[in-house]
């Protein structure tokens, strides 16, 4: 409660220390084409199943603390590029080994030349200690400490008004600190309960999770109507994986090559229409072909989709449709891999110019598969499937313009054929944000 108050107290104070300009631009400290922009928030959240647990729930009350810092700098008439700081810092009232914290560097560079050439470069660094797990839900509920950097890079050239053509390289790693093998009381389990009745994990193979992946590919854009263009995109990639360690090395890895075709929609801004209709097929190709068990590599080939459409109803509504569907390698040493489809619709409707609610809904199936299963494996099953439903509401109120408040619930509930991976979460949470500019 103490660390509460002091940073509520600084959220407060924040602005005091600001030049009045500054507030009245939206909380920019501005030089010409240069923008400083501070922010600062405090989050008060009531959790009623920290460890994601089905059998031992644990309930804690968390702050975070949400410093940030942005250089904003316009290219006139030609665009802008970002390069910032956003810190997250978690504190548990009860369960206070269970408090992390996270750092991300960022950069962002959007660039079009009177002459046609197309600059898009995106980079984040981000080192985390966090209980929310991979990409592939490693470890989920599980404190973890990892970094990773994802760049995603676009070079083109805008021919005409009607025609663009862009070459795109992607990359990103991750590498996680903690590479060896222990046992931890608490959280999930995944062969029973010891003599205490406290369930106990296995999560020690962090190395297996360590790779990097580099993508190129090349797509093309044509206008249908206006501010929207059609698309179709070719990208060719490969995983690889960095950390070898008992039994599993170069030769039995699982290393894969892909290949995806992605088409679609995609908007320019400032129009009724933003974001992305996106689906695809991805073949996928692994370099061995066994994994350290003698478990033969299967190539898993599926459709993908990237979609976050939003549809500007009026000036107060816009409605968010999101469909994601992706798969991914389980670790190093295995031949498995996890699927995840998720299906959303959210809508965000402004009340008299201070208030803003959000309603939002999500149906998520995941599909974890291991060929090479064994009772260390994190993932509890050979063959997990899960229905994942998300519900989300806030309601915000802009005190000042540059202050604003909020509240928000969130509720998730997976439902698992795996007797350890199913739970329930209900989540309460009150905020203060000193608000310059949005990141955006």
């Amino acid at each position: 409660m103490k660390k509460t108050l002091l940073i509520l107290l600084l959220t407060l104070a924040l602005p005091a220390f600001l030049p009045c300009a500054a507030l009245a631009a939206g909380g920019k400290i501005r030089f010409g084409n240069l923008a400083i922009v501070p922010s600062m928030g405090v989050d008060e959240i009531y959790d009623d199943n920290i460890y994601y647990d089905k059998h031992n729930k644990e309930s804690d009350w968390i702050t975070q603390f949400r410093p940030g810092l942005m250089l904003d700098y316009t290219i006139q008439g030609r665009g802008k590029f970002k390069l910032g700081y956003k810190g997250l810092f978690a504190y548990y009232s009860d369960n206070k080994d269970n408090d992390w914290k996270r750092h991300e560097l960022f950069f962002d560079l959007n660039y079009l030349s009177p002459g046609g050439l197309i600059v898009k470069i995106k980079n984040s660094l981000v080192h985390s200690k966090d209980p929310y797990g991979g990409l592939n839900e490693y470890k989920l509920g599980r404190q973890t400490e990892r970094w990773f950097n994802d760049l995603k890079t676009e070079v083109g050239f805008k021919f005409s008004e009607r025609l663009r053509l862009l070459a795109y390289y992607n990359f990103y790693r991750q590498d996680y600190k903690n590479n060896s093998g222990i046992y931890s009381s608490g959280g999930y389990a995944n062969t029973g309960y010891n003599s205490m009745d406290i369930p106990y994990y296995y999560y020690g193979e962090d190395y297996n999770q360590d790779y990097y992946y580099n993508e190129a590919g090349l797509g093309v854009e044509t206008k249908v109507a206006h501010k929207t263009w059609a698309f179709l995109r070719y990208h060719n990639g490969r995983q690889n994986y960095f950390t070898h360690r008992n039994g599993v090395t170069s030769s039995n890895d699982a290393s894969y090559d892909w290949q995806r075709v992605n088409t679609g929609l995609t908007w320019d801004d400032g129009g009724r229409y933003a974001g992305e209709i996106n689906f695809g097929y991805q073949w996928n190709s692994h370099n061995n072909s066994r994994d350290r068990n003698g478990y033969r590599y299967k190539d898993h080939d599926n459709w993908i989709a990237g979609t976050r459409f939003i549809f500007r109803q009026n000036e107060g509504r816009k409605f968010i449709f999101t469909v994601q569907r992706e798969l991914y390698q389980l670790e190093a040493g295995v031949s498995g891999y996890f699927r995840t489809t998720r299906f959303g619709i959210g809508v965000e409707q402004r009340i008299k110019s201070r208030f803003l609610v959000l309603l939002g809904y999500s149906l998520g199936k995941n599909k974890h598969k291991s060929e090479g299963y064994s009772a260390n494996s994190p993932y509890f099953s050979d063959s997990r499937k899960d229905t994942v439903h998300r519900v989300t509401t806030s309601l915000k109120y802009e005190i000042k313009e540059w202050l604003i408040a909020g509240f928000e619930y969130n509720y998730f509930h997976n439902n698992s054929n795996d007797s350890y991976s199913g739970y329930k979460i209900n989540r309460f949470g009150i905020s203060l944000d000193f608000k310059p500019a949005a990141y955006h």
